[in-house]
């Protein structure tokens, strides 16, 4: 065949990629060389034709170059057509045959999905909680919170809250560079009458909006304008979702008065919806913070420097450094410092940035002085979210399990296709593009599944944080799709390399049978895998649910469960000490008259909720004795003790029918005696408890449990109690503590609603169950020991389908060798107990590997339990005697199966 120029080109196959400078060149040659020789035939000379056919050419480069980009354009359209076409013809294939195996789809699609789900939740819970900046935030990465730092008489204080007056100061000292905001969010009645209702409110700086991009829903927000001294206007910005929930959205609600506590305000305005200013919490109400100040505290507010209520939130200026804002924060606190004490102090301000606060906040929570458990918080969501990846893996193990094994059956048809020209490239897209569709299945049904257990668990274990649709947002599914990518690869990475090996005459001989041997190894490594992973799950659970129980049974000195705490919030209203002693009488014996109430007492401070603390115990002849030791002091009628259930441990405490007995007497904790006196034993000693005490020396007359108010894991404070006056003083009583006959949560609206027709005017009577106040301390416990529990017993799920499939599988292919065994005469129960044997080996195997990862994994989880070693053997064994027993029941359908193979019609195939 002759070589024509430009002939290949034209019957170039088109599955070959093009070569475009060299067809090019090779066209522009042919067309040359035509006209030349067309040149030649009119007459011209060889030499005269190729130069006449190089001016009528032209430029011949730029040609070239715009033919090639002509050509490169067609060649990438073509080539992208292609690729989509052959996408397409994939997927069909694919959709195909996953159509005639619906059973191993849904399987493999479901297995999944409970990976995906899972990780799905946790990135939602995790990015909320830990990553991502309040919503609508200007710029997370210039604006932070304030925390101060102090260093008087040798004493290093730390601390978030300060006063107006601190405020004042710092704004002054800072002005230009630093935009400072207060901002405080709290508990608050809104409405009045029978509309009144617990709110969470917010105060906050008229300067407060100017750190959001975010515009309101309705009407306006409130500004610097009114927010001034000395009294801000009484204005009021409803939550989104409190005006969609208790004012059915209705846009006439500008303009109408909204009781805040003790203060009136005008609705102006609607934030956005999701709008929960700095924090995480969505806020009900929104008012100034002069004007909320002043209608909570007084008018005094503005000018005094011991009364401390909100936090500080700033935003540098563009071109400030956070190394300057630092050093002019600093600075200014320091003023305000010398203007209020004499002493020269050392202090300096640390201005954290919002966008480092939230992933750091381990670091951090020593500054916020909230004891451990945001740390333990914060690390608790990151070990439950390493969880879930391991979920993640026990599936895909098992889904690569699943994919070995069909591949086995199709082992022969790969290789028929090989065989016949199909290319290897060609068909690992084929095989990719089946795993594909399933994970893409999987993720959707896992995302079903995260949005009911992502609402499950923050409407259940974090009921405090607004999570809006963070949980179904762009970023939860790019990461989604993300995961589900990373597992669709993983799964089918085992699975397509054996596919993709070359012994194609060993396929077409062998097919199914032995490929399955060659599998068996494989198959095993990911079972093992699989049980082992479990294993570190149920270990991790095991420790958490065991903490979580020890949490649950500490002697916190009282009893949350029947416990309620009802207090009056005044709202505005004007009572001196008698009418205020009146009033508690009556709620007191109010509450006593309903038939669930069982005894009542009156307390001015309440553990988890308000206290007082003192530093001045001591016993006569002697300086104070309990050196740098908080001490809580507390004032008490009735039956307190018995109504918060504090065991009395020595002497004796107030009888409720004698309150004009032992006035003048005093009860110790067991720290505090012991503190003070080296021992308990201190009944009729005498102590004294302040400096301007009307009693000089109180006589003690008991000792009575201590009581925890922080952390459980720490021991009970020391603290003492005194008899409350006949008439007291407003300090002297804050509330009533309400002991039920049953679950005290259960009983609040009763009690509220007896008590509350009680109250005088516009005052509102506030209850609180005990269980729900010390329940923060408790939460990350509790949340550990949900999710490590649900997400160890979906890895055991998976892990025992898995283990199933591989025995039955198993019991598949080797029915031959089974059939010879009984016809050689072996029992069914040694057939039996073959297959579970094997089945046990794995479990036995996996809990050694499991428990050998979980105790490396201890040393760091060790500081997140409570009362129970990270090396717990009782755990351990438990967590080996379950997947022993696990594996026993997934082997027995296996077995069952095998002992029942007739020799006969297994043994025809030889």
């Amino acid at each position: 065949m002759p070589n024509i120029p430009g002939l290949r080109r034209f019957f170039r196959l088109a599955t070959r990629r093009t070569d475009v400078a060299r067809d090019v060149d090779a066209e522009l040659a042919f067309h040359f060389e035509m006209t030349a020789a067309e040149l030649e035939r009119r007459g011209l000379s060889p030499q005269a034709a190729r130069d006449e056919a190089r001016r009528r050419f032209g430029d011949v480069d730029a040609r070239r170059a715009e033919l090639r980009r002509i050509d490169e354009r067609h060649d990438r359209a073509r080539r992208s057509t292609e690729w989509l076409q052959g996408l397409a013809s994939d997927v069909r294939l694919g959709a195909r045959t996953l159509r005639r195996s619906p059973g191993f789809a849904a399987v493999v699609v479901v297995t999944l999905a409970l990976g995906i789900g899972a990780n799905a939740m946790m990135f939602g819970i995790v990015d909320r909680l830990l990553l991502r900046p309040p919503a609508y935030l200007r710029d997370a990465g210039r604006t932070g919170r304030i925390f101060f730092t102090r260093t008087l008489d040798g004493s290093t204080d730390t601390y978030d809250n300060v006063g107006y007056a601190f405020l004042r100061d710092i704004r002054e000292g800072t002005r230009g560079a630093v935009d400072v905001v207060g901002v405080s969010t709290g508990e608050g009645i809104v409405g009045d009458g029978v509309s009144a209702r617990t709110a969470h409110v917010g105060m906050a700086s008229g300067e407060l909006w100017s750190l959001f991009d975010a515009r309101p829903a309705l009407g306006r927000f409130f500004g610097p304008q009114d927010d001034r001294l000395p009294v801000g206007a009484p204005a009021a910005v409803l939550g989104y979702e409190y005006w969609r929930r208790e004012l059915g959205g209705d846009p006439s609600v500008l303009g109408r008065p909204l009781r805040v506590g003790g203060g009136t305000f005008t609705v102006v305005g609607v934030a956005p919806k999701g709008f929960t200013g700095v924090g995480l919490r969505l806020v009900d109400v929104w008012v100034p913070l002069t004007a909320g100040s002043a209608s909570s505290i007084g008018a005094e507010f503005a000018s005094r420097y011991n009364m401390s209520w909100f936090e500080l939130v700033a935003m540098r200026r563009a071109g400030v450094s956070e190394t300057r804002a630092n050093a002019l924060l600093t600075r200014a606190y320091v003023e305000s410092l010398r203007r209020r004490i004499a002493v020269q102090p050392t202090a300096r301000i640390a201005h954290v940035p919002l966008a480092s606060l939230q992933p750091k906040a381990a670091m951090y929570s020593v500054l916020l002085d909230r004891g451990p458990k945001a740390t333990d918080g914060a690390r608790v969501a990151v070990w439950v979210a390493g969880v879930a990846l391991i979920v993640l893996l026990v599936a895909c193990a098992n889904v690569a399990n699943l994919l070995l094994a069909r591949a086995v059956g199709r082992e022969r048809e790969v290789a028929v296709r090989v065989a016949l020209g199909v290319g290897r490239a060609r068909l690992t897209r084929q095989l990719l593009t089946e795993v594909a569709l399933l994970a893409a299945l999987g993720a959707v049904a896992g995302l079903l599944l995260a949005r009911v257990g992502g609402a499950f668990v923050t409407r259940v274990l974090i009921p405090d944080i607004a999570f809006g649709d963070a949980l179904a947002d762009g970023r939860t599914l790019a990461v989604t799709a993300a995961i589900a990518m990373a597992a669709g690869l993983l799964a089918s990475l085992a699975p397509s390399l054996r596919a993709l090996r070359p012994d194609l005459v060993t396929r077409l001989r062998g097919g199914a049978r032995e490929g399955g041997e060659r599998h068996g190894r494989t198959r095993a490594a990911l079972v093992l895998a699989q049980a082992s992973l479990s294993a570190v799950l149920l270990v991790g659970a095991g420790l958490f649910v065991r903490s979580l129980r020890n949490a649950h049974a500490v002697d916190f000195g009282f009893e949350p469960a029947r416990v309620l705490y009802a207090s009056v919030q005044l709202r505005g209203e004007r009572l001196d000490s008698v009418r205020t002693a009146t009033l508690y009488a009556r709620l007191a014996e109010r509450a006593g008259e309903l038939r669930d109430v069982e005894t009542v007492g009156t307390t001015f401070e309440l553990p988890y909720y308000r206290g007082f603390t003192t530093d001045r115990v001591r016993v006569p002849g002697r300086d104070s004795v309990t050196g740098n030791a908080e001490v809580h002091g507390n004032t008490v009628g009735l039956d307190y003790f018995r109504a918060m259930g504090t065991r009395v441990l020595r002497g004796r405490v107030w009888d409720p029918r004698t309150p004009a007995a032992d006035t003048d007497a005093v009860v110790l904790s067991a720290a505090l005696a012991k503190l003070v006196f080296g021992t308990d034993d201190v009944v009729g000693r005498c102590v004294i408890v302040a400096e301007n005490d009307p009693a000089p020396c109180r006589p003690i007359i008991g000792v009575v449990a201590d009581v925890r108010r922080g952390d459980p894991r720490q021991p009970g404070v020391p603290g003492f109690y005194v008899p409350r006056p006949e008439v007291p003083r407003w300090f002297d009583m804050s509330g009533l503590v309400i002991r039920t006959r049953g679950d005290a949560a259960q009983q609040m609206l009763a009690v509220q609603r007896a008590l509350q027709p009680l109250a005088p005017g516009a005052a509102y009577v506030s209850v609180h169950a005990m269980a729900d106040l010390v329940a923060p301390e408790l939460r990350p416990w509790m949340v550990g020991a949900t999710l490590f529990s649900a997400f160890g017993a979906l890895g055991l799920l998976v892990a025992v389908v898995g283990l199933y499939s591989v025995l039955a599988y198993d019991v598949a292919q080797r029915r031959r060798d089974i059939g010879v065994r009984l016809a050689l005469g072996a029992r069914a129960g040694d057939v039996l107990r073959l297959v579970v044997r094997r089945g046990v080996a794995f479990a036995a195997v996996g809990v050694a590997t499991g428990v050998a990862l979980a105790l490396a994994a201890g040393r760091a989880m060790g500081a997140l339990l409570f009362g129970v070693s990270p090396h717990d053997p009782t755990t351990i064994g438990v967590v080996a005697v379950v997947l022993v027993a696990a594996a026993v029941a997934a082997s027995l359908v296996p077995g069952y199966r095998a002992a029942r193979i007739d020799p006969a019609t297994s043994l025809k195939g030889e």
